[in-house]
């Protein structure tokens, strides 16, 4: 089961490759991840446990690099020619909870970062980040003329 999705990304480097670590293990923390996660374990209709959907948890101490972190979340990354660590495709097949960790990581991306999903049945959406990482949703429609 799930939703597969291919996705576009475009101009996605880090600007405070710290600052995005510490927001990705914070997300990983048990509280959080109770409130946040889309994947768990349920008995009798009670959470007995939650994780992000198709990630990979980081041991107790937390991922130890943001190349790491990104790769947990299924996502490929390396330095391009200014040094800075951009990430480059996605991996993964299917669409997990990956709008939690845009929104976490937006603060710390260069502004005009594009990434755009294409699911399985034809949809399109995309996700902005603009000025002080301030992230925007967009949904698409195609017109035939």
């Amino acid at each position: 089961m799930g939703y597969y999705v291919d996705i576009i990304i475009e101009n996605a480097y880090f600007t405070d490759e710290v600052g995005a670590l510490k927001a990705i293990n914070a997300m990983h923390d048990a509280e959080v991840m109770a409130k946040n996660a889309g994947g768990g374990s349920y008995e009798y209709g009670k959470a007995v446990d939650k994780w992000y959907s198709w990630v990979k948890n980081p041991n107790p101490e937390g991922f130890t690099s943001l190349e790491d972190a990104l790769s947990a979340w299924r996502y490929e990354s390396d330095r391009n020619r200014n040094g800075h660590l951009e990430i480059t495709y996605f991996t993964g097949e299917k669409l997990g909870d990956d709008e939690q960790l845009l929104y976490a990581i937006a603060p710390y991306l260069n502004e005009d970062v594009i990434f755009t999903f294409r699911g399985e049945d034809g949809a399109l959406w995309r996700y902005i980040i603009g000025e002080d990482g301030h992230l925007q949703y967009q949904e698409a429609s195609i017109v035939w003329e």
